[in-house]
């Protein structure tokens, strides 16, 4: 009966060595495919923004990015690519007159389909600072933390990528410049090109 079991352990553990060594080997083709999506490696892009601000203690209004919301992606092999922003945002009404801001951030994209990070569906979430500045653009700043996260997408066309973006964000606050914490509900719409 010994002898029976050491056989059949024998046998499962060498099974699948046996069914390996069977398989057929990559077509080059295939092969070829993945060495030229690999050769990619950064996702650059430029997007425009618009979200709805509700400041803690005030009411809610429109802000807008400037055509200067810049990106640049760092495309791995993996579902997850590191990617970081730069943006300029202008608030017509931000506490009490025109607020400038000046926006860094990193961001993590989760790719949801086999595309990866070429096309389809992705997660994302990440962490910036903001550096306001209230009346001019060279005033008296305060600086405030975000942290943010939403769901986007990208749709092919041609070398390119058009990438829409929905989420939201939430920025502490600096009390020594007035700048109270707010939630923000926005949408991003720009273009993707690859190098």
């Amino acid at each position: 009966m010994n002898k029976h079991i050491w056989l059949l352990v024998a046998g499962a553990v060498c099974s699948p060595v046996l069914l390996t060594a069977q398989r057929p080997p990559a077509r080059p083709a295939a092969r070829s495919a993945t060495v030229a999506a690999s050769a990619v490696k950064n996702e650059f892009g430029v997007d425009l923004g618009l979200a709805y601000v509700t400041p803690d203690g005030g009411d809610g209004r429109l802000r807008i990015g400037t055509p200067l919301d810049l990106r640049i992606g760092f495309v791995s092999r993996g579902r997850l690519m590191w990617e970081g922003r730069l943006g300029l945002a202008f608030d017509s009404e931000g506490l009490g007159d025109a607020a400038y801001a000046f926006t860094p951030q990193v961001m993590g994209l989760y790719s949801m389909t086999p595309n990866r990070h070429r096309a389809g569906l992705y997660l994302f979430g990440g962490a910036g600072l903001n550096f306001v500045s209230i009346g001019s653009p060279l005033a008296d700043a305060g600086t405030t933390f975000s942290l943010g996260g939403g769901v986007g997408t990208r749709k092919r066309l041609g070398n390119a990528a058009l990438r829409l973006e929905g989420g939201l964000r939430y920025d502490t606050e600096d009390a020594g410049a007035g700048m109270p914490s707010q939630f923000a509900i926005g949408a991003r719409a720009g273009l993707s090109f690859w190098h």
